[in-house]
């Protein structure tokens, strides 16, 4: 089956993400976690984050899940879940840079 036959769930598109540190071995201070990270997630796809220690996973999934915003950039996912059949209700949820 394409991409084509299921619906689009969730969507990255050009997010980044930087936050400022104390560390002087960043860029100025500023932590550039992720740069313009851009994907496309199905229905009934299974999605698999690998990567070395401090690279940006979990602040990729905190993004997906609505719990950081991104600095630039734009994430678009489903709502919620609904019930017990783990359909996903048809409401939209975006988090963008202003």
């Amino acid at each position: 089956m394409s991409a084509v036959d299921h619906k689009l769930m969730m969507e990255l598109r050009d997010v980044s993400l930087s936050f400022h540190s104390g560390r002087k071995t960043y860029d100025h201070g500023q932590h550039h976690v992720l740069h313009e990270v851009s994907l496309k997630i199905y229905e009934g796809e299974t999605l698999g984050i690998i990567g070395r220690n401090g690279v940006g996973k979990t602040t990729m999934l905190r993004i997906m899940a609505g719990i950081l915003a991104p600095n630039s950039g734009e994430a678009r996912r489903q709502k919620r879940f609904s019930g017990r059949s783990r359909r996903f209700q048809s409401s939209e949820t975006r988090l963008s840079c202003q």
